[in-house]
């Protein structure tokens, strides 16, 4: 961003900046022939041009360029903060630079100032209530805009709020009102705030198109106030009788008190008999109902209820506008429940238009509300309200067509179902038609006998955008100023626009921001201002000065990013170039049309220290490359921010929603839409590129060709599939968006009506991917199609909430298009059922006893059950009741209620056999079981005999296990049937460990410790009775190792850590205990005969080695021995020690006379240590830390002597604390400069006032000689090149006078020596200058006897003199004339002798005076001067043309 300031200062050139108010002058000031004080013209005296005669050729050419200047050119005005203007003398123009103003009306301007001229403002007003007693008046302009017509206003009540000024009386009371020609105006003081404002109600009988000029008149203290309310339909009830309006009707129940009119329920009153309303009518009312009998929650809360007040209000004599009110039912009842504005109706056959204001207006009953309706003349309503009393007025609703202002007008309110209050009713011709505009600008106040007078400037080009300015002038004398501000991107138009008053804008005081003027728009180019100059009868009074301060802004602001659409404000977000399905219709009741996009983006910025975002452009619309400056495509709504035309719509929030944006606009199908989006800043200036995000719109939903299958037949479960086709032509898409995917709904079907809830979206969520709901059929968590030619879904946990547990449930899928359309299949009805049957009947066992395990069992089916009786099987256990996952379940098979004669006793004595029954739905509740119980006694079997136990472990896997072997017992008892292996560990207590059959004699226990085991082994029968125990065998499991322990994988292979340049450690893990060693050597393969490590026996091994050499690779192996004699290597690793630390880089800087930085970097190095001295002993040592990574230091060295040669060595130290030595290196100090052989000495050939000075140094240094004549200021001479031996010369030195000096010197480092003080005295100098160079030329002027010459002289001189020609006719002898003599010094001289005769030979003759007047003379020069004409310019530039070598034939 560029702040272009401009500064025009008005009294002269200073630093720089060029005076608006000087141009004109400047342009065309001129001296006369004989002298041009050019001098004095540009500021620089000293240089003049006397008596035809230029004197210096340096000045000449100085001159020379300043005539090109001041003849050629206009220097541009300096940029800065304000321009400032106290110069209007230029005239009528538009160049401001010029002083130049476009229009001026009885105004007098000045170089100075500008003041009202000698005409008298318009005629005081002269009417019964208004005379010269009034001293003080103000003008204001009302602006007729009824849509560009000319249609003039009647009877028209202007509101206007008129500010106090000083000299008003504080009431307002002294106010009167005229209009241009004097006539005078009824008015009403409507609010009055004592020395504050007055809103004054002005009757204007007509109001013309465009501007109506009035005044208003103040400042009589005596006055007594005028106020009338007789133009306008009033009955503010005063002294509580109905006399405003000519027509009441009322019912028996009105009553009227405290000013106001109150009627109880089912009752009316109207007011009628109103002038008839040509123009826009404004009814206002306050009004309050009495809500303390409403029966406060009948509705249940939150509610609005049915019983409601009218107020209608006729503009025509018909029942038109009528505004209904509602008692609000939310549980705040008594003196302050509340109502709300529910309805208002417009003429008969139109709609009704309904606020709903339930939720956003609420209004108490306790307190009047004052209510303002809008009829527009050409039709339409606007309803405001006021919680102050009407001081202020919020819109609530605005809508149209309505019936159009006529005749028969009248108020009426009817209060049906509660009492209500009216007071302070008012009827007037104020609106202009919708769409029309009238507004009302002041004046300055104008003075009894005073002058005013206006003046517009010349155009001020800012060039750029202006966005922050304020605008302050001064004045001088008796009287007020004002101020108008008019501005344009034209300034062609701006020129149009200002050769006038410009009553149209604002008046701004001293100071105002420009902004405030209605004629500005921010990020204009072109400016005028307009004065206003009232003054008082003194007319004295002046403005002699404008300042417009601003700052403007021509860079664009950033560019919007991250532009996101999501369907509706909320909704998911829609990928760039996606679908919306925008006004689509819905396919059934209660599912909602397609939502319109709703586009965020993130907000811009603007440029630094630049104007500030002011909103954003936007364009909607099919066309790629639209211009948003130029239009805003599909956007029908009004720009919610003013950009002064720079764009079509603009808005300051970073959301839109498209569909009030574009009045519901009805997309086209499969067409690509551009939202587009450029940042516009509060000087206008838009982003440099436009930020754009595509959609399309399909509207038409899905086909679908194809039905949903699920089971047939009752279901158990919740667990189930439901699918559909989906193969080609299934689904069809004709919007273009194409399928998507699919959701589903499960819902309990009404098996009466055949529905369900799914078909009722309010009340139903709709799943998909994931089985989550997303509360409607829409793309958040679809399910995609997928190749299969079928699908569907299985149920899942989140599904199982949704299915009934025993009923019939309804699934329906729906078919969803990427752009949100959907359309849905018939149902499909899955039979669930979780109830099992109930318990099995009649369970009996045959034998309930017996000696012999043999027992029968019969029953019968359960009472209740799904499904065919034939379908049912039964699960039984014996001993042990039926798990709840029914895994110890033996099925009889379906239809059986039997169990054949068999051993089903497994134990002596008493025995139980439980019994449960499955129906067809496979449901069962072990809840549901029965049992029966059956006893058995039998004979034992013998004990077991020959025991034996090996050890069959596997040690190298920790398999620790004992095998058994046994031999039958001699005695069977009734018989054996299966063997107990039972074990101990402490030889006494015993637990059984397996079973074997009566076949199997032995068995093997595994997953054993390493601890001793006792064993015994018993006989047992099928019906559980078991004999004694066998003989004991005990053994503890040990096994043996036969391989070396293994290298645990991953992390237990071999690593080194904690390297250093001479240690490290090797670690490794094994699977088993064993010891460690490491054989290690410098190369592959080969390794030292001695190996470190340790002999503890254990899993986790490290081995620390020492003694190691730094940078050096080394090879290992890593060894490990186990109990048993077992040895593991380790595959062979390497590593290599850390570097020995190392120094790099090294050397001295910055070494001066005392001091010296050594410079150096250090890698693998934890400290330094710098050891330096004048001899490789050194003496001096510095220590330093540092760093182990590479890294770079410098270590000062100080107090060093100079011009001495130091040595300086680093020792390393690495992390252990071991040192290393380095390099010894050298530097020597710069030696302290010193000054010798000063001599000084006159030059030959030169004056006595020049002298050289010499003098050598031990180094190289600067040349400087300081000095001064006693009394005077020192002056220096200085050569900067370095050098051994030093001359400076000194000229222009005084005759016969003492000097002091100093040598100074200084190298290159800035050490700086001086000599002592010495004097010397200059000769008085008798030397005359040396003429040289001299050159004549001559030029003649005219013709015939008008003819004149002249003779141009140039020469210089050795030394500065003064310049003086000598001159006589003929070719020689005396010298008759001589030139005044110029005393300037200087070394050029150039001497003109003009008007001389013409046709003569002159002989000519240098002169010059040294300073002690030493004189010199040129030779005798001889020059003839012919005939010629010319002007004296010609001349005098042709003769310099000749003397200086300029082009021929060039003038300046």
């Amino acid at each position: 961003m560029k702040h272009y300031q401009t500064k025009l200062v008005l009294d002269g050139i200073r630093k720089g900046v060029i005076s608006l108010a000087d141009l004109s002058t400047k342009k065309s000031r001129r001296k006369s022939r004989k002298q041009f004080d050019l001098g004095a013209l540009f500021g620089m005296p000293g240089s003049k041009l006397k008596k035809g005669v230029f004197s210096g050729f340096s000045t000449l050419v100085v001159i020379t360029a300043m005539i090109l200047v001041t003849f050629l050119a206009v220097p541009a005005p300096v940029l800065a903060s304000t321009i400032a203007q106290s110069n209007w003398s230029g005239g009528v123009g538009t160049s401001l630079e010029d002083n130049q103003y476009l229009w001026s009306q009885n105004a007098t301007p000045t170089s100075s100032q500008v003041s009202a001229g000698s005409s008298q403002q318009a005629a005081w007003c002269n009417t019964a209530h208004c005379n010269s007693s009034w001293p003080l008046r103000k003008a204001f302009y009302t602006y007729n805009q009824a849509d560009g017509s000319t249609r003039v206003f009647s009877d028209y009540t202007k509101r206007l709020t008129l500010p106090y000024e000083v000299g008003m009386k504080s009431d307002f009371s002294d106010l009167r009102f005229t209009d241009a020609s004097g006539v005078e105006l009824d008015y009403y003081l409507n609010r009055v705030e004592d020395g504050v404002q007055a809103e004054v109600w002005v009757h204007l009988p007509s109001l013309g198109h465009h501007f109506s000029s009035y005044f208003v008149y103040f400042g009589n203290n005596g006055a007594v106030s005028q106020s009338t309310n007789s133009f306008f339909d009033h009955d503010d009830l005063e002294n509580d009788s109905l006399a405003g309006f000519n027509d009441y009707q009322f019912c028996s129940s009105a009553d009227v008190a405290n000013s106001a009119i109150t009627i109880s329920a089912y009752c009316g009153i109207t007011w009628g008999g109103f002038r008839d309303h040509t123009e826009g009518r404004v009814t206002e009312y306050d009004y309050k109902p009495d809500l303390s009998g409403v029966n406060c929650g009948s509705l249940g809360g939150n509610g609005a209820s049915s019983a409601a007040n009218y107020l209608i209000t006729s503009v025509d004599g018909e029942e038109h506008s009528s505004v209904s009110f509602q008692w609000l039912d939310n549980g705040q009842c008594g003196i302050d429940t509340e109502y709300f504005i529910a309805a208002m109706d417009g003429p008969p056959g139109t709609n009704g238009h309904y606020p709903n204001q339930a939720s956003e207006y609420h209004f108490k009953s306790s307190q009047y509300y004052r209510f303002r309706q809008v009829n527009h003349y050409n039709g339409g309503v606007d309803f405001y309200y006021s919680d102050d009393g009407g001081a202020t007025y919020h819109e609530v609703v605005s809508y149209s067509p309505n019936n159009i202002p006529g005749q028969g007008s009248f108020f009426q309110l009817q209060a049906d179902q509660f009492p209500a209050s009216l007071r302070d009713v008012r009827s007037y011709n104020n609106e202009p038609s919708s769409g029309e505009a009238e507004y009302t600008h002041f004046g300055v106040i104008e003075y009894l006998n005073g002058r005013l007078g206006l003046l517009t400037s010349g155009i001020i080009d800012l060039n750029g955008r202006l966005y922050s300015s304020n605008v302050t002038f001064s004045t001088a004398g008796d009287g007020v100023a004002g101020i108008r501000v008019l501005s344009s991107n034209s300034s062609s138009d701006l020129q149009n626009a200002a050769a006038g008053p410009l009553i149209d804008c604002e008046v701004l005081q001293s100071g105002d921001p420009i902004s405030d003027s209605n004629c500005v728009a921010q990020g204009d180019r072109y400016y005028v201002y307009q004065l206003l100059i009232s003054e008082t009868a003194s007319h004295n009074f002046a403005v002699t000065g404008v300042n417009l301060e601003y700052l403007v802004d021509n860079d664009a602001p950033a560019s919007v990013s991250n532009i996101v659409m999501r369907k509706d404000s909320g909704g998911p977000v829609v990928a760039e170039g996606g679908w919306f399905n925008s006004g689509a219709q819905s396919i059934g009741n209660g599912f909602p049309t397609g939502p319109y996009p709703s586009i965020s983006w993130n907000s811009a910025s603007d440029n630094a220290g630049g104007s500030g975002v002011l909103g954003y452009c936007l364009y909607v619309g099919t066309d790629q490359n639209a211009n948003l400056s130029q239009t805003a495509g599909l956007i029908t709504a009004q720009s919610a921010v003013n950009t002064n035309g720079e764009c079509n719509y603009a808005t300051s929030a970073t959301a839109v929603d498209l569909e009030p944006l574009t009045g519901h606009g009805d997309f086209a199908e499969n067409v690509t839409y551009y939202f587009k989006v450029q940042t516009i800043d509060a000087a206008g200036n838009l982003s440099a590129t436009t930020s754009q995000s595509t959609f399309k719109v399909d509207k038409t939903y899905p086909q679908i060709g194809s039905s949903p299958f699920a089971p047939n037949g009752i279901i158990n479960t919740k667990d189930f599939s439901v699918q559909f086709g989906s193969g080609p032509g299934a689904v069809v898409d004709n919007g273009g968006s194409g399928a998507a995917g699919w959701k589903y709904c499960i819902a309990e079907l009404d098996v009466n009506t055949g529905n369900s809830d799914c078909a009722l979206p309010s009340t139903h969520e709709w799943y998909g991917d994931g089985h989550t709901g997303a509360g409607f059929i829409d793309l958040n968590g679809i399910t995609p199609f997928t190749e299969s030619l079928l699908q569907g879904f299985t149920t899942t946990p989140a599904d199982y909430p949704r299915i009934l547990s025993d009923g019939y449930n309804s699934i329906i899928f729906a078919i969803i298009d990427n752009a949100g359309n959907f359309n849905v299949f018939n149902s499909v009805v899955v039979r669930t059922s979780t109830v099992p049957a109930s318990s099995p009947q009649a369970l009996q066992a045959s034998p309930t006893s017996a000696q012999e395990n043999n027992f029968a069992f019969t029953w019968s089916p359960p009472q209740t059950y799904q499904g065919p009786v034939g379908d049912i099987d039964y699960c039984y256990t014996i001993n042990e009741p039926i798990a709840s996952d029914i895994h110890n379940c033996v099925w009889t098979g379906k239809n059986i209620t039997q169990l054949a004669a068999g051993p089903y006793a497994t134990r002596q004595g008493v025995n139980t056999l439980y019994l449960m029954a499955r129906d067809q739905t496979r449901n069962y509740s072990v809840a549901n079981a029965v049992s029966v119980n059956f006893s058995a006694t039998t004979i034992a079997p013998g004990a077991p005999s020959s025991l034996d136990v090996s050890d069959v472990s596997v040690r190298a896997t920790s398999t620790w296990k004992l095998a058994m072997s046994w031999a039958p017992p001699t005695q069977p008892g009734s018989g054996i049937a299966s063997y107990k292996i039972l074990r101990s560990t402490d030889g006494v207590t015993y637990s059984e460990v397996g079973t074997t059959s009566d076949s199997n004699l032995s068995f093997i226990d595994a997953g054993l410790s390493q601890v001793t085991y006792s064993y015994q082994v018993k006989a047992c029968d099928n019906a559980g009775n078991c004999g004694v125990a066998s003989n004991t065998f005990s053994r503890k499991p040990t096994g043996r190792f036969s391989a070396p322990a293994n290298l645990i994988l991953g992390s237990g292979q071999p690593v080194v850590t904690d390297i250093t340049t001479r240690k490290a450690t090797i670690q490794w893990q094994t699977d088993r205990d064993s010891d460690s060693k490491i054989a290690i050597g410098t190369r592959p393969g080969e390794y030292a005969p001695d190996e470190t490590g340790n002999s503890n026996q254990v899993a986790s091994h490290s081995v620390n080695l020492t003694n190691l050499q730094p940078g050096t690779q080394y090879y290992y192996v890593a060894k490990w021995t186990d109990g048993d004699g077992n040895t593991g290597v380790s595959p062979e690793g390497t590593f290599t020690t850390a570097p020995a630390p190392s120094v790099g880089e090294v050397s001295a800087q910055n070494v001066g006379i005392n001091s010296a930085m050594i410079s150096f970097k250090t890698l693998n190095t934890a400290s330094v240590k710098l050891n330096y001295g004048k001899s490789s002993d050194f003496g001096g040592v510095e220590k330093l830390n540092t760093s182990f990574e590479s890294s770079d230091y410098s270590i000062p060295l100080t107090s060093l002597d100079d011009g001495t040669k130091y040595y300086y060595r680093f020792t390393l130290v690495d992390r252990e604390g071991n040192e290393y030595e380095g390099n010894i290196n050298s530097f020597t100090t710069t030696a302290r400069p010193r000054i010798s052989n000063i001599k000084r000495e006159g030059i030959e050939g030169e004056p006595s006032s020049t002298q050289r000075f010499t003098w050598d140094t031990n180094t190289a240094t600067s040349s400087g000689l300081i000095y001064s004549a006693q009394g005077e200021q020192q002056l220096e001479a200085i050569d900067s090149k370095l050098t051994l031996t030093h001359s400076l010369t000194l000229t222009g030195l005084k005759d016969t006078t003492t000097y002091g000096y100093v040598i100074r010197s200084r190298d290159s480092a800035g050490n700086t020596v001086t000599s002592e003080r010495a004097e010397f005295t200059t000769a008085l100098d008798t030397r005359p200058p040396k003429v040289t160079d001299v050159v004549v030329e001559t030029a003649i002027r005219g013709s015939g006897t008008e003819a004149r010459g002249q003779i141009t002289v140039a020469w210089k001189t050795d030394e500065p003199s003064t310049s003086q020609v000598a001159f006589g006719q003929g070719q020689s002898g005396d010298y008759t004339g001589r030139t005044f003599e110029d005393g300037t010094m200087t070394t050029e001289h150039v001497v003109v002798i003009s008007d001389l005769p013409t046709s003569s030979v002159y002989h000519v003759q240098a002169i010059s005076h040294d300073v002690a007047q030493n004189e010199a003379q040129s030779e005798n020069q001889s020059v003839v001067l012919g005939r010629a004409s010319d002007n004296i310019f010609s001349v005098i530039f042709e003769a310099l043309s000749k003397i200086f070598g300029l082009p021929a034939g060039k003038q300046v």
